[in-house]
């Protein structure tokens, strides 16, 4: 019976560390807010990071293909052909009117072996804030169905890819300047009834 619990208990640990291993994190992180809140005309920045590419004698990420979204009624990208760390640039694929603004980004990397590391940025992306309300930016899996993403070796790794957004809000009036144009404003009716009376 001690020997069948190791056994499985090994096979857990096992199977955990492979699972472990085969899963890459695409994270788009916000980079410039530091109350979550964006003005109008405000540039947002936002890096595209890959975590768990192989390092050492593995082969890294060689060729790329992923779709970026985001609310076209709040932000507009920049010259984005400027933002690629690895020489990649935009294809525009498609558009859904009104909601989403849906771009592919294609490149691979000169150097044999790719791209390695924990948390190796792939990509820096500037918007302009054009519109109000809460928004979300996020990569996601390239809307086709061929396989868009392989490690120097042509390993195809689409299927272990997972993806995580950032979320932030685009206000028309700075909030404290909005709570002090109020607050002066009770202040000024406060001080006119008090004159009346």
């Amino acid at each position: 019976m001690k020997q069948v619990i190791v056994l499985l208990s090994v096979f857990i640990f096992v199977m955990g560390s492979i699972s472990t291993a085969l899963a890459y994190d695409v994270t788009l992180e916000l980079t410039n807010d530091d109350d979550g809140i964006y003005m109008l005309d405000e540039t947002v920045t936002a890096n595209v990071v890959m975590s768990g590419l192989p390092e050492g004698f593995a082969p890294g990420l060689y060729v790329w293909l992923m779709d970026l979204t985001f609310d076209e009624t709040i932000l507009e990208l920049k010259d984005p052909e400027v933002y690629f760390v690895y020489g990649a640039d935009w294809q525009n694929s498609y558009t859904v009117p009104g909601v989403f603004g849906d771009l592919a980004v294609t490149g691979s990397n000169d150097v044999y072996g790719g791209i390695h590391g924990t948390t190796e940025l792939i990509s820096t992306i500037e918007f302009t804030v054009i519109g109000t309300g809460d928004f979300t930016v996020s990569m996601m899996q390239h809307d086709d169905s061929g396989m868009n993403n392989m490690l120097a070796d042509q390993t195809m790794i689409d299927s272990e890819l997972v993806f995580y957004g950032d979320s932030a809000t685009a206000a028309a009036v700075p909030v404290p300047g909005a709570v002090l144009l109020m607050g002066s404003g009770l202040l000024a009716l406060v001080g006119i009834r008090r004159k009346k009376a």
